[in-house]
This record gives C-alpha cells, sequence and structure tokens, in this order.
C-alpha cells in the first residue's frame, strides 16, 4: 500500500490548549495533511476502535494512505491488519458500509485479526473510505453514527477550502486586470514594460521582474523593475539575459528549483539563483503569433 502522505502526524502541539478537538478541525488553521490525521484520529477514539485510516484509489486503482491513526514515523510501514486488507481494497471500495468481524468474511473483504469497518467517504477527487480497525467491544452502528456526523465536518472542511481556492484566484485575476489597466496608460513601449515590471514585483511581492526582447538569436533586457537606467555591462544583467535565453532555446517554462522529472533544462536560472540569493525563479516567454518574442523573468 503506498502511501501519498508520508503518514501526516497527529499534532501533538495545541495552538490553543483551551479550544476542544472539533472545535480545531473547526478552525481555518489546518493544512488538508493535518486536518485528516486529526479527523481520523477522533473518529477512531469515538467510535472505541483501535486504530484507523483513511484510503482512497488513485488512478491504478492502487490504494493510498491518506491518513493513519496511530500517527506512524516516516521509516515504520503501515499495521499489520490494515497491509494485509490492501489487496482486497485494490478490488474496489464499498459504496455502502461494510463490517467484518474478527476472523470472518464476506466474500469480497476479510479480516484475520480483529474486526474492521469499512465506510465510504464523500472525498473530492478518486473514491475514499475510511476504515476502522478494532479488537475489543465494537459497536458497528454507533461508529457509523460517528462517521456520518464527522463526515459533516469533512464535507463542510473541503467547502470552506474550495471558497477560499476560489477567493484566492479571484484576488489574482483583480490584480491581473489592474496591470491591465496601468498597462492601458503608457503609451510607449519602454514606459508599459517598466510599468509591467514593477506592478509584478509589488503585487505579487517579487525580488525582482525583468523583460527581455528578442533582437536576432538574442534575448536584450530592456527593463528591470523600479531601475531606469542599467548596463548591459553588469554581471546581474548578464546572467538575467543567460537564464532568458535558456527559455527562450527551449520555448518553455523554466523553473528552479526544479521537480527532477521537469521536462526542461533550468542550469542558468539555477545559476541566477545561486549568485542573486534567490529563492525561485521563474522565466516564461511571451508570445506572439505563436512564437517567442519576449522573456519575463520573475525572481
Amino acid at each position: 500500500m503506498s502511501d501519498s502522505s508520508n503518514h501526516p502526524a497527529v499534532s501533538k502541539s495545541d495552538p490553543d490548549p483551551a479550544a476542544g478537538p472539533i472545535d480545531r478541525l473547526l478552525s481555518d488553521t489546518m493544512g488538508p495533511e493535518e486536518f485528516l490525521a486529526q479527523w481520523v484520529a477522533l473518529l477512531v477514539q469515538f467510535s472505541a476502535g483501535d486504530s484507523g485510516a483513511i484510503v482512497r484509489l488513485d488512478a491504478e486503482n492502487k490504494p493510498q494512505l491518506l491518513a493513519v491513526y496511530p500517527t506512524l514515523d516516516q521509516r515504520e510501514i503501515p499495521p499489520e491488519w490494515l497491509t494485509s486488507l490492501a489487496p482486497q481494497l485494490a478490488k474496489g471500495l464499498p459504496v455502502k458500509p461494510h463490517f467484518i468481524a474478527p476472523g470472518s468474511g464476506d466474500g469480497m473483504y476479510s479480516s484475520a485479526s480483529g474486526g474492521v469497518l469499512i465506510a465510504p467517504l464523500k472525498l473530492s477527487g478518486a473514491p475514499a473510505a475510511v476504515v476502522i480497525h478494532h479488537t475489543g467491544a465494537f459497536n458497528p452502528q454507533a461508529a457509523l453514527a460517528h462517521v456520518a456526523t464527522m463526515g459533516g465536518l469533512l464535507q463542510f472542511y473541503e467547502f470552506r477550502s474550495s471558497a477560499s481556492q476560489k477567493l484566492q484566484a479571484t484576488e489574482r485575476l483583480r490584480k491581473v486586470v489592474e496591470i491591465q489597466a496601468e498597462l492601458q496608460r503608457r503609451k510607449k513601449f519602454l514606459a508599459a514594460a517598466m510599468t509591467l515590471c514593477n506592478e509584478l514585483a509589488s503585487r505579487f511581492n517579487a525580488e525582482r521582474v525583468s523583460l527581455g526582447v528578442l533582437q536576432g538569436r538574442h534575448v536584450h533586457l530592456v527593463a528591470l523593475d523600479h531601475s531606469e537606467k542599467f548596463s548591459r555591462k553588469m554581471k546581474l544583467v548578464q546572467q538575467i539575459e543567460q537564464a532568458m535565453e535558456e527559455c527562450l532555446d527551449q520555448d518553455s517554462v523554466v523553473v528552479h528549483p526544479a521537480d527532477p522529472a521537469a521536462p526542461f533544462v533550468s542550469r542558468d536560472a539555477k545559476e541566477l539563483a545561486r549568485h542573486q540569493g534567490s529563492a525561485q525563479v521563474v522565466s516564461l516567454p511571451l508570445r506572439q503569433d505563436g512564437k517567442p518574442k519576449m522573456i519575463l523573468t520573475v525572481e
């Protein structure tokens, strides 16, 4: 069973000692991994289970572990009861709750040690389920009632996260529209280029934004935010132009740091970041009629 989240831990640090566990789930301070870890921990405790997990199927129908309780270290493997259940889960998650008594099964699921309750979850994206394991006294109906109640919290979290993402997207769009409005006021190219760099730097908290124009076979830097004059002999300018030409040659967005499997080369972007102390560098081609005419580099 693969673990896509490196076994997210149930946080031991409580930002508000006076807040109850449900209050913390209702707060907006948790990321997705921490929320799911806290959610399954509470569900197992409320249901009088011993352990539990949230599982979903990836595109190849392989079970992925989103959260597990009790918490596992990164080097630990999932518990035996869960790994033994993985081949059965890979055949398909139930559309209705399944309860398997210790040492029994129903033809599709079976449990060698302890009992298992498998209940489908309404998660965005791939099918998912919560699995609760127990070895002592256990009331499946009471546990399912807790799943239904806690499921409401899960849907509330997803709704709030979706609304937050839409607000962020709206804010980004607002910034873009405002930048376009500023550019419309500029009648000359160099003034517009400088405005573009200045506005991007200030509105997106960039350390430096530069614009280069293709002249012949090379890119020449024409605008650098908040810099009216600069010399092409400057080391900084040369490094920026090299990063821009790296982007031009590949006609592709170039990012540093890059994923090891990224389909582009980012050596010059890496050198620019190393010499200038930038945490991130991105260069993207600006095209006209499908051909790159300018390069925008943001640090």
